[in-house]
């Protein structure tokens, strides 16, 4: 069992709202859904259902809106494990139950077009309820010498609640200063994700062929709800000045979204020892497999309006949401359905694929090993959706994207010592696009809080690498290595950002590059310190250091979706990488102590376009530490994170864009082994 104190939100005021009975089971019991009386069908004004019937469907919503306030509780988990052999059957069985809160203040700053004049300036605070729960229960049975089969199952699911109030201020599309609106907003969301996959799985030894099969069958499926998230607008306004609600817009918006994926693989590896037919040690591999995923994502929205006209509606817009929405009996409030056609979409992915792989220890020369193989695959992809521009009739969006490609790979391995190696690598893989980048279906990603769209006109993406790397055992323990990489990518797959002109948001997108080089190298060490004096013999440091430099070529002829920076490195790629791993182990104690330091450079957040300056994440670095003590079946496990308390910052054209922090962890656990 474990706890876990925050110093951002533990023993603090927490906002939540009225949920679920099983909230905490990461379940939501029904209070979210969509109600039954709603039907399938579009419901709009004017539409097939009567003034009367609108107003019935509204009612059925229930009316929660309001935060409450509670104390946040220390975070807690607990983990059950056991596993036994009985004869030639085996069973483990483990289970993971975690509850977390978080709040975490965060500034965001909306830029207007180049020129970077500030649209908006607001404050968020987020107060989050996350539950977690994961089962794996993995079989296995011998069925005879050398011949097994098993099955492994993997179940996680996973709730986030979240409210999120914000207060700050916009600006009219002339960023006139003297115009600036004061905001607050409410935002409600609920979010329950869950994964299975499962592995039917066979391994035999062949003795008579010098070989081994193995063999495989897997089923997986992925569901992502969150249902009723909803979203209210105030302004300031009015004399004396308060907060109103806005009528329009984002205000009194309830959406739901339900996305389900299915996947299936079968494969079939065969490895044969060739040493007793060619009198050289060389052993072969070779295999097919096939793959198959299929999506669905299914969202509508709902509009509850107000007319804010006390004089006619009877409705006082400057009370608190439910008190507003509570008058939707009285015909003040109409409610309709502003759901889009490009709010759903089907997507597959079939992938043929096969290789041959060789393995000799000794090639041409007694110290030197080569590996080398071919993996050929045919991909299709589809997706059936309609472009979000709303145009009249709507626009389809068929996407058939069908490659064929031979990934080649070698690597070669020469022994200069006993302790002393030299490798040399290539290879060639593939960056294919998401469902999500190439939907075009509008989401809000949770991360950025921006509005994101797919982009269903991106293409694959061809990686080749080449890699050359000295290591030097030192002994079992320590290590010397440096490495020196090169990748060249075309057509990779970046992550943008474009100012909505004439509009008051941004949005986010996916566009592809025409090619990136990334180069650069790796220094790993692993010493123990007791070289300096006995005394420090427990203590061992682990280190490595990453330099990369990355360019990109942007396609030429691009007008309005022209990337703005011609000359930048990758997205999300740093320059520099550093981890550093100071380490106390007393095995006669039986304890062992880590501190974690991690620095990570600036780095490229989301590419602009059309002028609109980079999002840059700042540099930052981390500092962790664990110390795990065991006393006979008894284990005891404190850790602590974040012990800077570091801030994440982002900047667009060298001001500020964003900044949070998440504050600092300290965790306690305890655990029995019997």
């Amino acid at each position: 069992i474990s706890t876990e104190n925050n110093s951002e939100t533990t023993g603090k005021d927490f906002k939540t709202y009225k949920g679920g009975d099983w909230d905490w089971l990461a379940f939501d019991d029904g209070i979210r859904q969509i109600p039954d009386i709603i039907p399938d069908g579009k419901v709009v004004v004017g539409g097939s259902f009567t003034a009367a019937e609108r107003k019935k469907f509204g009612e059925a919503f229930p009316n929660i809106w309001n935060p409450q306030t509670k104390t946040a509780p220390p975070a807690y988990g607990a983990n059950f494990h056991i596993g036994n052999k009985f004869g030639k059957f085996g069973v483990i069985f483990d289970l993971t139950y975690d509850a977390d809160y978080q709040t975490r203040e965060d500034q965001f700053i909306v830029y207007g077009n180049k020129m970077l004049m500030v649209l908006s300036d607001t404050n968020f605070t987020y107060w989050e309820e996350t539950y977690n729960w994961t089962g794996i229960l993995n079989m296995g049975y011998e069925l005879g010498p050398g011949h097994k089969i098993s099955l492994k199952n993997f179940y996680t699911r996973k709730a986030k609640d979240q409210v999120r109030l914000s207060e700050g201020y916009v600006y009219d599309n002339n960023w006139d200063y003297e115009g600036q609106i004061n905001t607050k907003t409410t935002h409600l969301y609920w979010s329950e994700e869950s994964v299975y996959s499962g592995q039917l799985l066979g391994d035999h030894h062949i003795e008579a062929m010098k070989s081994r099969i193995h063999w495989r069958f897997g089923y997986g499926r992925a569901t992502l709800d969150e249902p009723d998230t909803r979203d209210a607008w105030y302004e300031l306004m009015g004399s004396p000045l308060a907060f109103r609600l806005e009528t329009g817009g984002q205000s009194g918006r309830r959406t739901f979204t339900e996305l389900e994926e299915d996947s299936y693989e079968l494969g079939f590896d065969w490895e044969i020892d060739l040493k007793e037919w060619l009198g050289h040690p060389v052993k072969v591999k070779f295999g097919p497999a096939v793959s198959s995923r299929e999506r669905s994502l299914v969202k509508r929205t709902f509009l509850f309006g107000v007319n804010c006209n006390t004089f006619t509606s009877g409705i006082d817009c400057y009370q608190d949401l439910e008190s507003i929405f509570e008058n939707i009996s009285t015909g003040g409030i109409t409610f309709e359905e502003s759901t889009q056609l490009s709010d759903h979409y089907d997507a597959e992915h079939h992938i043929k694929a096969g290789y041959l792989m060789a393995d000799t220890p000794y090639f041409f020369f007694e110290n030197l090993r080569f590996v080398a193989g071919l993996r050929v695959e045919r991909s299709e992809q589809t997706l059936k959706g309609f472009d979000n521009t709303n145009t009249v009739p709507p626009t389809p969006i068929n996407v058939d994207n069908k490659d064929e490609n031979y990934f080649p790979s070698a690597n070669l391995i020469y022994s200069l010592s006993k302790n002393m190696n030299l490798r040399l690598g290539y290879s060639q893989t593939v960056d294919r696009p998401e469902f999500r980048e190439i939907s075009p279906s509008l989401y809000r990603d949770t991360a950025t809080n921006m509005e994101t769209a797919g982009n269903p006109d991106l293409t694959s993406s061809l990686i080749t690498s080449y890699d050359v790397r000295w290591e030097w055992f030192i002994s079992s323990e320590e290590l010397l290595a440096l490495s020196f990489f090169y990748k060249d990518l075309n057509d990779p797959i970046e992550k943008t950002l474009t100012y909505l002109s004439g509009g008051d948001n941004t949005r986010s997108g996916f566009q592809n590059s025409l090619k990136a080089q990334n180069y650069g190298f790796e220094i790993e060490a692993r010493k123990n310190l007791g070289f300096i004096h006995p005394v420090f013999s427990p203590f061992s440091i682990l280190a490595n250091c990453t330099y990369i430099d990355s360019q990109v070529e942007i396609k030429p002829g691009l007008t309005t979706a022209q990337m703005t920076s011609q000359e930048r490195p990758l997205q999300g790629q740093s320059d520099y990488i550093v981890n550093v791993i100071l380490e106390y182990n007393d095995r006669k104690r039986d304890l062992t102590g880590r501190l974690l330091y991690n620095y990570v450079g600036d780095r490229i957040r989301d590419v602009g376009i059309g002028g609109y300056p980079d999002v840059i994440e700042k540099p930052s670095q981390w500092l962790d530490f664990i110390l795990i003590k065991h006393i006979g079946n008894w284990g005891i496990k404190l850790s602590a994170k974040n012990l800077f308390e570091e801030k994440v910052i982002f900047t667009q054209g060298g001001l500020l864009k964003e900044k949070y922090s998440e504050g600092r962890s300290v965790s306690f656990s305890i655990s029995y082994g019997i």
